[in-house]
């Protein structure tokens, strides 16, 4: 019973030690230094301030009282070759039949991303077994990127411009060295998230192109939220004391 209970508690630490992330639209990297130096694998760890998004029972854990500041600067250097479609607007005279249209690479002119902060305290307030955070941070992720408005990419983003700030709070309680449980409530901000993309204006059913076409529009959507409310909830589990 004593393998069996500490190999379920490995295969259960495996399984629950990384955060789920986006891996396309605004999101991307890691949050904090020490989270990313493990390679996100910090939920069940989580002694810094930043458990307040990874983990906020980690909070419990902590000794003392913490101060963390930190910033995230990124060379984001994407780069992509659509690959080759027919073009049904113009078919061949000859053999009416629809040539292939080759596009050359694209790459985001705005690739330097040199600000994304984070500021944040953790304390036990003198209380036992609790611990409580504070933060203020932008969340990991490519906030801009603009690519050529006739590049193969127009039917799928031309620009991003996004400004995203969470404000955090956070509470921690743990049963000796056992096991903890705690909460996270976010303030999110969004000051301003911009995006634009080139659409078909074509009005007649099946007559879009997939190159380009005569009635392509620029579109852009422009958008911000003062305050979107999201919650964590975290909890770890120590079945023996070297696990």
């Amino acid at each position: 019973m004593k393998y069996f209970t500490t190999w379920a508690a490995l295969l259960g630490s495996a399984l629950l030690s990384t955060v789920a992330l986006a891996d396309s639209g605004y999101y991307g990297g890691t949050f904090g230094a020490r989270a990313s130096g493990r390679g996100g694998a910090f939920t069940a760890k989580a002694d810094d301030v930043t458990a307040i998004s990874f983990n906020p029972a980690g909070l419990a854990k902590l000794d003392a009282s913490l101060f963390q500041i930190g910033n995230e600067a990124s060379h984001n250097s994407y780069s992509f070759t659509r690959a080759p479609t027919y073009d049904y607007r113009i078919p061949d005279p000859t053999t009416g039949a629809a040539p292939l249209v080759a596009f050359g690479k694209v790459t985001s002119s705005t690739p330097w991303q040199m600000l994304l902060p984070m500021l944040g305290a953790t304390s036990r307030l003198g209380l036992e077994n609790w611990g409580f955070g504070l933060a203020a941070f932008a969340p990991p992720g490519i906030g801009k990127e603009e690519f050529p408005l006739g590049g193969g990419q127009r039917y799928m983003m031309i620009s991003r411009d996004a400004i995203i700030l969470t404000y955090a709070a956070s509470a921690a309680w743990k049963y000796r060295d056992v096991f903890g449980i705690g909460a996270t409530a976010e303030w999110i901000h969004v000051p301003r998230l911009n995006y634009s993309l080139v659409v078909d204006g074509t009005p007649f059913a099946k007559a879009a192109n997939p190159v380009s076409a005569p009635l392509d529009i620029l579109a852009t959507t422009k958008g911000s939220s003062l305050f979107t409310f999201n919650a964590i909830l975290g909890t770890w589990y120590r079945p023996v004391p070297f696990l």
